[in-house]
């Protein structure tokens, strides 16, 4: 008797194959996305972009730990059974697959010191962070219960750990730039990551403020060099005239300080020491400081060049070999234009009178 084919089960196998097919050029194309997205020197550069890329990488190494594990078997990771299973992934097939994009995100790392761009610990972190988030993910599909739950809340539990200090840097970015020609007022907890510390610790006091409410306390200790550093200034100081800052010296005795301002082309020559703006002065005891910088004077500050005012990469406020700890506030730090050099011109509507 002739085997009778049921038509409903053979267009469902077409559909497998088809869906299989469609598959087999994902999960490479997602892979070379990755990569490149970790090696391509990007022409993005700022506070906000850097965060962004920080932001991207728990999600995106979690999502290609699920992309690879449904390529095998749509089922390991929550998806129908209907687009079909290449092969059966278990602990040990989820163990490779993990490793697999680790050593992508190893080897995305290395190859950046190649393009000119940093490689650093913190992305092996949010990458591996990833990879854990999607394991668990995978582990909840074939757990019921109270356990697929809590497997599912620690999974979204580490990537919210990881990206909560960049996303806190995003919104600090954000407001850098609305706040605009004001380039640091410290009202914000967001507003440190903006900043670093150089021998010194740094927080936010409500103790004394020339702008808001808040100012920055930064306590400088004996030795060589002890300040702080603004690694994320806003950097296009162009269309100003004045680098404005106010210094509250809260110490009995004078302390000296040095102002340095980087570009960008001067990271590029290896930190020459005549090649950026620097400028020595002193705060008197108990004193309130109002530091006022010409920007065309830090234009030409450089012996062989002239510095890119577009291009403001580090402010740097330190100081030198210091005997004793001191203690000094900041705040206010902005760009002004210089009222004196506006010169007044008659309305268009306003006749001119001629004599």
């Amino acid at each position: 008797m002739p085997t009778v084919q049921n038509p409903a089960s053979e267009d469902t196998s077409v559909q497998v194959v088809r869906s299989m097919r469609g598959r087999i050029w994902l999960v490479p194309l997602i892979a070379v996305c990755v990569l490149v997205g970790l090696v391509f020197p990007f022409p993005f550069t700022g506070w906000l972009w850097s965060e962004l890329f920080d932001l991207g990488h728990a999600p995106i190494f979690c999502a290609l730990l699920l992309a690879f594990a449904g390529f095998l078997d749509p089922c390991s990771i929550g998806l129908s059974a209907r687009y079909g299973q290449l092969h059966c992934v278990a602990t040990a097939e989820t163990m490779l697959l993990s490793g697999g994009c680790l050593l992508l995100g190893c080897m995305g790392e290395f190859l950046q010191t190649f393009v000119g761009r940093s490689p650093a610990v913190g992305d092996l972190v949010s990458n591996a962070a990833g990879v854990l988030s999607g394991v668990l993910w995978m582990r909840s599909r074939v757990a019921t219960g109270v356990r697929q739950k809590l497997l599912v809340i620690v999974a979204f539990m580490i990537l919210a750990m990881v990206t909560l200090k960049p996303a806190l840097g995003v919104w600090g970015a954000v407001v850098q730039k609305q706040d605009f020609p004001l380039l640091a007022s410290f009202e914000r907890s967001v507003d440190l990551g903006a900043w670093t510390e150089l021998q010194s610790t740094m927080g936010r006091t409500s103790e004394w403020a020339s702008h808001g409410e808040h100012s920055l306390q930064l306590d400088l200790y004996p030795g060589r060099v002890s300040g702080i550093m603004m690694i994320w200034p806003t950097m296009d100081w162009r269309g100003y005239d004045l680098f404005t800052w106010d210094i509250h010296n809260m110490t009995s005795a004078s302390v000296d300080l040095t102002l340095k301002i980087y570009d960008h082309p001067h990271l590029n020559r290896r930190f020459d020491s005549a090649d950026h703006y620097e400028m020595h002065f002193e705060v008197p005891p108990t004193t309130v400081h109002s530091l006022s910088v010409k920007l065309a004077d830090i234009a030409v500050a450089p012996e062989l060049r002239s510095m890119n005012m577009g291009q403001i990469a580090l402010v740097e406020l330190v100081a030198a070999n210091l005997s004793a700890a001191h203690t000094v506030l900041l705040d206010n730090m902005r760009l002004r234009i210089d009222e004196s050099s506006v010169v007044d011109t008659p309305a268009a509507s306003d006749p001119i009178q001629y004599r």
